[in-house]
Parts: C-alpha cells; sequence; structure tokens
C-alpha cells in the first residue's frame, strides 16, 4: 500500500529485533530507545515511523510499539499507528494523542480510544486492500468450511468447532490458516471458500477472507472484540457464537438470511479505497508496488529463520497431520478401531501442543513480538507470489 501511494520504505524490523526494556509501560522505555545508538542510527534519515498494530496492543500488551513511537516523536519524526485494535490499555498515551495518525480497524476500538479521549479514525483492516487469486486450492462445493481458532480460545471456541467436525463429517471441512504452506496458499483462500455452502471462522482474517469471498459466514469470537466490533460497526445481525448449539442455530440463519450478507458485503466494499496512509500524502505510483515487493523479500531474506517462529511451526505441522488423518478417517469406507483411535490419539496431541503454545503465547515476550512475526508472515506471502509470477 505505501508503494502504491508513492513512499519508500527505508528501514524494517522484524521478527528477531526487539527492545530489551525492563519496564514498557513508563517514559524509561523511551529513554532506553534514545539511547539505544543502533534504534537511532536506523531511523535517523527516514521521514515518518509507522507501527502496523494487528491485534497487539490490548490489555496490556504491545506496549512497547508504543515506546518506540514515543521515542520517534522525541526524534521529531512523523508517526502513524495503523491497522489496529486498541482494548484496555491505557499507557503512553501521551505518545498516542500526539500521533500523526491513529487508525483502528473495528468499531469497538474507535469506541474504546474515545472513550480515553484519544483520536483514532476507523479505517478496515489492510488485507481487504490485498491482490487475491480467482485460483482455488479445491472445490469446497456442498461443504460447510471451519477454519481454526485463536489458542487462548481453545477451551470453548476450539471445542465447538471440534465437536462440529466430530459431528458432521460428511459435509465439514477444516481449513485452517496456521498451517506450514499459508504463506503460499493464503491468496486463494476467498476464492476457495466461494464455492462452500457457509463458513464458521473464528478468525478476523477469516471473516474478511468470507467477504472477498461473497459467502455467507458465521463468527466466532477471538482473543479481542476485533471481530464484534467489525460486525457491530457493519452486520450487526450477523451471529457470533460460542456454543455448538449456537453454531447450528446461527448456520441455520445465515442460509435464511443470504439477502443480508449481500448488503453487508455492499456496505464494505463503500469502504474501499482505503486512506490508511492519508496523513503521509498520496502520488499513485504503477511501479511503486511492485518494487516495495521486491525489498520486502530481499529485506526478509535476512530475517526468515528467527527462533520466534519455533512455536507457530510445530503448531501448523501438527495441525497439517491432524486434518490428514481427518481426511483419512473420512474417506474410509470402514472406520475400523485402529483408525479411530490414531484420530483420538492425533487429535490429543493437537489439544496438547495447544495448551502447551497456549501457555506461551501468554507471556509477555510472544505478546512483544506478536506485529513482527506477522509482518514476516506476510512478507513471506508477498515473496511467495512474486516467485510464482511469470
Amino acid at each position: 500500500m505505501l508503494g502504491r501511494a508513492g513512499h519508500e520504505v527505508k528501514e524494517r524490523f522484524f521478527l528477531d529485533w526487539s527492545p530489551v526494556v525492563t519496564d514498557p509501560r513508563g517514559p524509561g522505555a523511551i529513554n532506553h530507545l534514545l539511547h539505544d545508538d543502533d534504534f537511532r542510527h536506523r531511523i535517523e534519515n527516514v521521514d515518518a515511523v509507522i507501527v502496523n498494530g494487528e491485534g497487539t496492543i490490548h490489555h496490556g500488551s504491545g506496549l512497547h510499539l508504543l515506546a518506540v513511537l514515543g521515542a520517534a516523536q522525541k526524534l521529531g519524526k512523523a508517526t502513524l499507528l495503523v491497522n489496529a485494535v486498541y482494548e484496555n490499555s491505557e499507557f503512553h498515551e501521551d505518545v498516542i494523542a500526539r500521533l500523526d495518525d491513529f487508525t483502528v480497524r473495528e468499531q469497538s476500538s474507535l469506541e474504546y480510544a474515545k472513550s480515553r479521549k484519544l483520536p483514532a479514525r476507523l479505517v478496515l483492516d489492510s488485507s481487504y486492500a490485498a491482490s487475491f487469486s480467482d485460483d482455488r486450492l479445491i472445490d469446497l462445493s456442498e461443504k460447510v468450511v471451519l477454519t481454526d481458532w485463536h489458542l487462548q480460545r481453545t477451551a470453548d471456541v476450539g471445542k465447538t468447532i471440534r465437536d462440529y467436525l466430530a459431528e458432521r463429517r460428511e459435509h465439514a471441512f477444516f481449513l485452517p490458516f496456521e498451517r506450514s504452506d499459508a504463506i503460499k496458499i493464503w491468496h486463494r483462500i476467498p476464492a476457495s471458500l466461494s464455492s462452500a455452502t457457509v463458513v464458521h471462522t473464528a478468525r478476523h482474517h477469516g471473516v474478511y477472507f468470507c467477504i472477498k469471498a461473497k459467502i455467507p459466514f458465521v463468527a466466532l469470537p477471538s482473543n479481542t472484540h476485533k471481530v464484534e466490533g467489525l460486525l457491530k460497526q457493519y452486520g450487526p445481525k450477523i451471529p457470533i457464537v460460542k456454543s455448538l448449539n449456537d453454531l447450528k442455530e446461527g448456520e441455520k440463519w445465515a442460509m435464511a438470511n443470504k439477502n443480508y450478507y449481500e448488503d453487508f458485503f455492499h456496505k464494505i466494499e463503500e469502504c474501499l479505497p482505503l486512506d490508511t496512509f492519508r496523513c503521509l500524502g498520496e502520488k499513485f505510483d504503477p511501479q511503486g508496488e511492485q518494487r516495495e515487493i521486491t525489498k520486502l523479500a530481499l529485506d526478509l531474506s535476512h530475517h526468515s529463520s528467527s527462533p520466534m517462529m519455533n512455536g507457530e511451526f510445530e503448531t501448523k505441522i501438527l495441525s497439517t497431520k491432524y486434518i490428514d488423518m481427518v481426511s483419512s478417517v473420512k474417506n474410509s469406507d470402514t472406520a475400523d478401531i485402529t483408525s479411530e483411535d490414531a484420530f483420538s490419539q492425533m487429535r490429543n496431541e493437537l489439544d496438547a501442543l495447544r495448551s502447551e503454545l497456549g501457555k506461551l503465547y501468554d507471556s509477555r515476550s510472544w505478546r512483544l513480538t506478536a506485529p513482527y512475526r506477522f509482518l514476516g508472515r506476510f512478507a513471506h506471502s508477498l515473496f511467495g507470489r512474486m516467485q510464482s509470477q511469470p
């Protein structure tokens, strides 16, 4: 988006960079960064510092990102916090008040920011402006598609999705977003979903994929109010459920109210083009997007092997094995006891891993690095698309 608007990215901070700050809540964090020679050197020659907030700044997490913006302000840089969730975060509000722009992705974050008397604008998630492929991964006709869920919701939302899959194996298809081949397939997901009957998603970006696919869906909550906030503004009648019974009822409602979804999709489309970076000024650069993708791929090549990715890699691999096992059991002519036991064992392994990873993801260090992991995945996906182009 920046390249398309005529801007050039001079420095990128990936997941292998994180400031060592004892307490990110106070002004000491900003002072620490101001005395970090490497940090100062890297942003010395830029005009603006942009933080992609994503799902990070909530319930006391992501505060080091606000400290980065505070330090940049001290150095006279324009500062932007964009594409953010904002929930139960009451630190560095003076930094937020001085931002050149602060954009949140949904209504609940906007309302919370305003309740704190902070200036904010609502701009849809940047993924909505991405380019997607018309090439399907698979024909999902007559299938109900279910996505994976945030690890912190394994006990309720995860259980509901697993129970649905177990009960309706013949007509259900499990499509997780956290998987080993995600960097190769993400841009083909909307086209694939478009052939399904209905989608049940516990992912914020899953909702956006459904919007792109123009397919009815039932939402399940994530770890913040981002899903509820999006639907509150544009589709307040769309079901958001937690239990299996409510999911079944929500599915019936979705199938009976397709016109409502059409109106919802139209409302979202009217928000284009996204003006996420309007305060920087825009001059359309037809070569800018490809130029920045190329630079991003080059930068990524120096940052692609961080140990912080290990937890995600492990859960993606086991999730893929889990799906293979589901397919094996579903495609069996006879569901013998060996297959069922293996299926149960695989599911138990996945649950155990999710439990362990949940503890990791609840840790402070994992929350602090969330935006960098997202940026790394996004850059990988762009690089993969670039490589696949003739």
